[in-house]
């Protein structure tokens, strides 16, 4: 899930994306939050690539979810502030030359060290409002990291989830807002 400009919809085959747009992270190890749809078999690999300039940087390899739903990934190689990289999500349906017609996701991710005045402000919050304050601050990846994991641990609180929502719905991703979490992707050897 990657901010964007326009509103996801379901497919026939898979959802159709909108125009991702940069989005900013505070830690250098990204967790990016990834919808699977169900239907696939047992034994797939979802790869994560990432990228600069066109060139890969890092890859892992996670076993694929057979049930839909949102899962998260993190990422096990360090980015360097301020550098713009692309990460793509593909399901390996078919390897080797011709993958193009493999599901995949992706978008623009930027590290940006918070601010360490900034920082010293957000310890002490509640985590909505630390959430809250990592969107005002413009740091998607911990705005949707921290409100995914009070949706996970709050699945009744109606605050959450309508910051949740609220989220989601500004970039188009409202379609995704009640899917449920997963427990999924452990890094393959």
């Amino acid at each position: 899930m990657v901010p964007g400009t326009g509103t996801f919809s379901e497919g026939e085959d898979c959802v159709e994306a909108s125009d991702a747009i940069l989005a900013y992270g505070s830690d250098s190890r990204p967790q990016f939050w990834i919808y699977v749809p169900d239907g696939y078999d047992p034994g797939m690999i979802l790869k994560l690539q990432v990228m600069r300039n066109y060139h890969l940087v890092a890859e892992q390899d996670f076993p694929m979810p057979t049930e839909a739903g949102l899962i998260s990934i993190e990422l096990d190689y360090a980015l360097e502030p301020g550098l713009t990289y692309t990460w793509i999500a593909e399901v390996m349906v078919t390897t080797g030359p011709g993958r193009s017609g493999n599901p995949r996701s992706g978008g623009l991710v930027q590290y940006q060290p918070v601010e360490p005045g900034v920082l010293a402000q957000m310890d002490g919050l509640p985590p909505l409002e630390r959430a809250q304050r990592y969107g005002e601050e413009g740091f998607w990846y911990e705005a949707l990291n921290e409100l995914a994991v009070l949706r996970r641990s709050e699945p009744n609180n109606a605050e959450v989830l309508a910051a949740w929502r609220g989220l989601l719905a500004s970039y188009g991703l409202e379609i995704f807002a009640e899917q449920p979490f997963l427990d999924c992707c452990q890094v393959m050897d």
